[in-house]
């Protein structure tokens, strides 16, 4: 993971590789099967395809830690058994590259503080912090309100 312009992280590191049909065969087929499908989440639920691009990237000497999201929503859902890493907290997202969380919190720290990855500790917090930025929101705060903001709990995992 690494600190780019506008994000923490780079959630699909193959979709910037462009010369690399693998790369690229793995992007179209998590593009056609997931994200097109989930309004704009980039989560995919199933394990298999999460080795396989796991394992290219490690093949291509490309470092990742595989992320666990949950949500409140009804999809999309896994059934295999997870195993859990560590939970790194609590997020407040419009889409996978946009936490409200990320952009807003600076108007909100006196009310809720952050853990050491910079997430909420509770899911309660995000609730909060999502009733804060609505409040902002009806004073006449300009401040983006254009994805439904959806709390997630964040968790490395290990996959093998």
């Amino acid at each position: 993971m690494k600190q780019s312009e506008n994000w923490i992280y780079n959630a699909w590191p193959l979709q910037d590789i462009l010369n690399d049909t693998k790369a690229q065969s793995l992007t179209k087929e998590a593009e056609q099967k997931w994200f097109t499908k989930y309004d704009m989440l980039e989560i995919i639920p199933d394990l298999e395809y999460i080795k396989k691009y796991k394992e290219y990237c490690d093949q291509i000497n490309i470092n990742t830690k595989i992320l666990l999201i949950e949500t409140p929503m009804q999809f999309p859902i896994t059934d295999k058994t997870i195993k859990i890493e560590e939970i790194l907290g609590y997020d407040c997202i419009g889409t996978i590259n946009y936490s409200y969380l990320y952009i807003d919190f600076k108007n909100n720290e006196k009310y809720i503080k952050l853990n050491k990855n910079k997430l909420f500790d509770k899911y309660e917090d995000a609730l909060k912090f999502i009733e804060l930025r609505k409040n902002e929101i009806k004073t006449g705060k300009n401040i983006e309100n254009y994805w439904k903001i959806i709390p997630i709990k964040i968790s490395s995992i290990i996959i093998k």
